[in-house]
């Protein structure tokens, strides 16, 4: 297991996340999409979900899927009992601070939020996966 810092951007719907893991060996792109799960066991509130995590090693062009689920609401744990990743926030960025920072550090995320037409296919495109 390595240690190191990750970035995860999710939209208010929680349906999927965007982000990277940076350590002392380099840097994974990580790309979670919500699956499908029993009602008795989901949270509306968002306190427990489960995704398909892709990490995605950029000089290699390796990708790797694991699942992982999600608890604690806003101030998140992302943990799999398949391998050992384990993702816990130290810092939560919101409002105005959030946008200055996704804009920076994910453009492409940030371009696509500005409209709602592009919002609403990445909606689309989380639900049909």
């Amino acid at each position: 297991m390595a240690d190191g810092s990750a970035v995860l951007c999710f939209p208010d719907s929680g349906a999927w996340f965007q982000g990277y893991f940076t350590s002392n060996t380099g840097t994974v792109g990580l790309l979670g999409v919500e699956m499908d799960v029993d009602d008795c066991v989901r949270c509306p509130h968002g306190g427990y979900r489960e995704y398909s995590l892709k990490l995605i090693q950029y000089e290699t062009e390796m990708e790797v899927e694991v699942f992982v689920y999600k608890t604690g609401g806003n101030l998140c744990a992302i943990q799999s009992d398949q391998e050992d990743i384990r993702f816990e926030t130290l810092n939560m960025l919101t409002d105005d601070k959030a946008e200055k920072f996704i804009r920076k550090v994910f453009p492409s995320v940030a371009s696509a939020a500005t409209s709602s037409q592009v919002r609403n296919e990445y909606d689309d495109f989380s639900d049909g996966l």
